[in-house]
């Protein structure tokens, strides 16, 4: 639709992200169904309307897999579009959990997630308290679903929380570097002028007799 961004979405894994180091055909059967989660999830979150008759191309790949790969990839490219500006009604994050041995596990491990036991995949958008993905592989009880359904929309908070002050750190890192070149900007301007460099030197000393 030319009203709003079209989005798309490629998975694929590294020949080296697993331990057999198998060759796969692009667009195998898995990889199709991961892209079409992520994309379906990403679009829950991006606001397309904003973006008339453009395109959003996901691109990712897994380097080394050890279980949960789809919560990380869903993961990364919501860091990847909220850096790049990308209008968003909040971080759609992602958690799996699963039911092993008669105990809830947070984010399964590849040998976890072989043992067979259920597992959960979890998204949501945390300040919204919205879910914008569920996919479950086997049955639960309805008492141990909810509370497996519970530890994984935990994790996606704390994902959440992690990613805002992965972002914040960056933008303390942009303002730093932004005002350290706008203070060598002025420092250059002012060395150009003897007199205006002269005023610079008794502004400097005012300001270091007042602190």
């Amino acid at each position: 639709m030319n009203d709003q961004a079209l989005v798309r979405c490629e998975y694929s894994m590294a020949n080296f992200s697993t331990g057999d180091r198998m060759r796969k055909p692009k667009g195998d059967r898995r990889s199709t169904e991961i892209s079409l989660v992520i994309r379906q999830t990403m679009e829950a979150c991006i606001l397309t309307h904003l973006m008339p008759r453009s395109q959003i191309d996901i691109f990712v790949q897994v380097l080394q897999a050890d279980g949960g790969t789809r919560s990380a990839c869903i993961n990364a490219a919501t860091l990847a579009l909220a850096d790049a500006g990308i209008p968003m009604r909040d971080l759609v994050t992602s958690c799996s959990s699963g039911y092993l041995n008669s105990t809830p596990l947070l984010d399964l491990n590849y040998v976890e997630d072989s043992a067979g036991g259920p597992d959960v995949t979890v998204g949501i958008l945390p300040k919204l308290d919205k879910v914008t993905l569920l996919q479950m592989d086997a049955k639960l009880p309805i008492d141990i679903f909810e509370n497996v359904m519970q530890l994984a929309i935990e994790g996606c908070k704390a994902v959440a929380n992690y990613i805002r002050e992965v972002r914040a750190f960056n933008l303390i890192c942009f303002l730093h570097c932004f005002f350290c070149v706008f203070l060598a900007s002025i420092l250059h301007f002012c060395l150009s002028s003897s007199q205006t460099f002269l005023k610079f030197v008794v502004l400097l000393t005012d300001i270091a007799r007042k602190y």
